[in-house]
């Protein structure tokens, strides 16, 4: 397990704390849904299974690029399915919650539920999109630190992956 971490450089602890955003994400999507009957989510148990397809893949992703053989295809198959995941999560949730938080800032200011519901939203909101965010961000990294390879016995040249 040291090793395994020793080799680890930033886009794994990106993903990580992508991975948690996430779960905290869902857990305020749930939350922001129960809240109160009239701005529940009709659609939850999707937004929720493309939410944990998200994490699976972050898991997969960081599995993909520890791999010996590793050529980046399965990674960067993995990072977008997150992000995409994140960003359909936000867009729908935003679709079935904009005419709620549109009547909140015209006529319906009174509305303490709303207002919590909103509130509770925004947070989630802003957890999934930093979420997709550093996902992006960690795409433009190499994930795990290549041993070096061994010098050739022709000339003393070392035949490195010009991949790498």
């Amino acid at each position: 397990m040291k090793s395994f971490i020793k080799k680890q450089r930033v886009p794994f602890y990106l993903d990580v704390l992508a991975l948690v955003m996430m779960v905290v994400g869902m857990v305020y999507l749930i939350q922001s849904s129960v809240m109160t009957v009239t701005n529940r989510l009709g659609n939850l148990p999707w937004l929720i299974v493309a939410l944990v397809v998200g994490m699976v893949a972050i898991v997969l992703d960081i599995w993909a690029s520890n791999r010996a053989n590793d050529k980046g295809y399965l990674t960067m198959i993995c990072k977008m399915i997150a992000i995409a995941a994140n960003v359909g999560v936000v867009g729908n949730a935003l679709d079935t919650r904009v005419m709620m938080i549109a009547g909140l800032f015209t006529y319906n200011r009174g509305y303490q539920e709303g207002w919590a519901v909103f509130n509770v939203s925004k947070i989630c909101f802003a957890l999934l999109l930093i979420a997709a965010l550093l996902l992006i961000v960690s795409a433009f990294f190499r994930p795990v630190k290549r041993a070096k390879v061994a010098k050739a016995e022709n000339n003393g040249e070392t035949t490195e992956n010009p991949a790498e």
